[in-house]
């Protein structure tokens, strides 16, 4: 059995359209109803998917999506590439007012806190003094959501993107109570570093791995305790090699589970049954009826 521990198949549904701020750079994905993402995901095995939110327009359509099947969780939060401007940490206390309703409401469906972090990826490079405030901003917003995950003993799943020194500066400072970097493609020392900062730390693995320029990625897999690892799509972007360029599907977690078993020395039945059962750790979830 496989738990998709994250994906964004909510933005390809037909219906309901995901409501976002920017669809035009989902206009090449392939959409699917939600029965043709049921039957694939069992045909591949998966148990459970958990649906990423990524900003305020996103959120309640992923809830809503959530509660369409037995085996879909979602979590809430902000990208940071959409929270680095004043405006929006002015409405901060707003915000979280909200999300937290909506986390004492829906506690059955609501699994974590994700994705949050630094991406410096789109700051201002052409003023240096509003390219710092926005990373001040997302490090402010970063603090606020694991104090949320904290109180609501919810894990928390970090994006990373260009600042590798600072999301480990924060996660060092803030603590979250569980956490895992997800989509990973950094070193082997980092992923050592994010294992000793936490024994409740985990590594997120998706379909880069099977990539031929990805052995670093590799690497990390071969040498990290088992334990700390999941595995996730992030679909419908970055499908495993197999399937390129395409769109990516909830269901193709299959195919980096697959590349996990290869790179592992372990039985392939331990490496599944190791990463569920990491997954339903992570997750707080007790046996849950399939």
């Amino acid at each position: 059995m496989i738990f998709n521990t994250h994906t964004h198949f909510n933005f390809i549904l037909k219906n309901p359209v995901c409501p976002i701020a920017n669809t035009d750079y989902l206009e090449k994905f392939k959409r699917q109803d939600l029965q043709e993402i049921l039957i694939q995901n069992k045909e591949y095995w998966i148990g459970f998917c958990c649906i990423v939110w990524s900003n305020e327009l996103s959120s309640e359509n992923a809830l809503e999506v959530a509660k369409m099947d037995k085996s879909f969780y979602c979590t809430l939060w902000l990208h940071p590439e959409d929270h680095q401007e004043e405006e929006l940490l002015n409405k901060i206390d707003s915000i979280i007012e909200n999300f937290e309703k909506l986390i004492q409401k829906n506690k059955q469906k609501i699994i974590g806190i994700w994705e949050i972090g630094l991406d410096y990826h789109y700051l201002d490079e052409e003023n240096e003094i509003h390219k710092n405030r926005q990373k001040e901003i997302q490090k402010i917003f970063f603090e606020r959501q694991i104090k949320l995950a904290n109180k609501y003993n919810l894990p928390v799943i970090i994006h990373s993107r260009d600042s590798k020194a600072d999301t480990f500066k924060c996660l060092k400072k803030f603590v979250p109570n569980k956490f895992v970097v997800h989509c990973y493609s950094e070193n082997l020392e980092f992923a050592k570093q994010i294992i000793e900062l936490s024994p409740n730390s985990f590594i997120g693995f998706a379909g880069m791995i099977t990539y031929k320029n990805a052995e670093n990625i590799r690497e990390v897999i071969k040498n990290i305790p088992l334990k700390r690892i999941l595995v996730e799509t992030d679909d419908p972007f970055l499908a495993p090699q197999e399937f390129r360029w395409q769109t990516n599907y909830p269901a193709y977690v299959k195919l980096v589970l697959d590349k996990v078993k290869e790179l592992r020395e372990e039985n392939a039945e331990i490496v599944e049954n190791t990463i569920w059962q990491n997954s339903l750790n992570f997750f707080n979830l007790k046996t849950p009826q399939i």
